[in-house]
């Protein structure tokens, strides 16, 4: 099946090509064993039923780790295709994919977003759909990372700030996400492990988070992001002396110039720093 550049137009039956191999697109999902059967790309058994007449814009595949191993199709549909009833069923190259999410606009149109394990299964469905593959690549970008305590000394019982500090010292612009982790006692963005004489100092809080606002923040050669958090959030600090500490941010890369879009690739700025307490 393939699809022009402006719309998909899917007009599927129940014919069975073959043994039990079914033609490629949109399927009512049936409620019992009476429908045609087809197995997932996870093995889970599904059952079909009436055809659809769909159009789709354009797709998107694309990868959603930096290892290529899994990923996500999105098709934008009417908003008619399951308002009144289940998801529909994607049928590809004999495989039978069901939706994990959808969304939807004023203008009644929506999206429907279906999983995909493995990089041949993404690439036969892509040359299926005449869709772009989106694969992740790393981009090239390069980095100068530090963590600075806001003292050279603290007193035991008193606040710990650090400041990140990552200046972009590459040709690129930079963009990525600032915050959705931060919803929770704590900015989980951030990773910190600390010693103290050789010794591994516990983590006193959660990494457990509900999300929170975010925003994208772009930088361009020789500009830099700052960002300051205290650290007594990770650590007491009871004990005087010398820690020893190792601090990541999570990076989530965007494309420039776009607010939201696809990651292009995860990553963490790290470095290591030390912090004196006093009594």
């Amino acid at each position: 099946m393939k699809v022009s550049a402006a719309f998909l137009l899917l007009v599927v039956g129940s014919t069975v090509l073959g043994a039990n191999r079914l033609e490629d697109g949109f399927y009512a999902s049936a409620e019992n064993e009476s429908g045609v059967p087809i197995v997932g790309q996870d093995g889970t058994k599904y059952y079909l039923g009436d055809r659809k007449v769909v159009e789709i814009e354009p797709v998107e595949l694309y990868a959603l780790d930096n290892g290529n191993t899994q990923f996500r199709l999105s098709l934008r549909v009417p908003h008619d295709v399951y308002a009144n009833g289940p998801w529909p069923i994607l049928v590809v190259d004999g495989i039978a994919f069901k939706p994990n999410g959808s969304g939807s606009n004023a203008d009644q149109t929506s999206w429907l977003m279906f999983p995909m394990s493995g990089l041949p299964r993404a690439e036969q469905v892509a040359k299926d759909l005449a869709t772009p593959l989106f694969r992740r690549e790393h981009p090239g970008y390069a980095l100068r990372v530090t963590f600075a305590p806001s003292k050279e000394e603290f007193v035991v019982g008193e606040d710990v700030t650090v400041t990140v500090r990552i200046e972009n010292v590459g040709d690129d612009t930079i963009s990525f996400v600032c915050g959705g982790r931060n919803r929770a006692a704590r900015d989980n963005q951030y990773i910190f492990s600390a010693y103290l004489r050789n010794e591994q100092v516990p983590d006193i809080g959660t990494t457990m988070h509900f999300g929170g606002l975010s925003s994208v923040r772009s930088f361009g050669p020789g500009e830099a992001f700052e960002h300051t958090v205290n650290l007594k959030k990770w650590f007491a600090f009871d004990q005087p002396g010398r820690y020893e500490i190792f601090g990541l941010f999570y990076l989530e890369f965007k494309k420039p110039g776009t607010l939201r879009g696809r990651t292009i690739w995860e990553d963490y700025a790290s470095a290591d720093f030390t912090v004196t307490i006093s009594d």
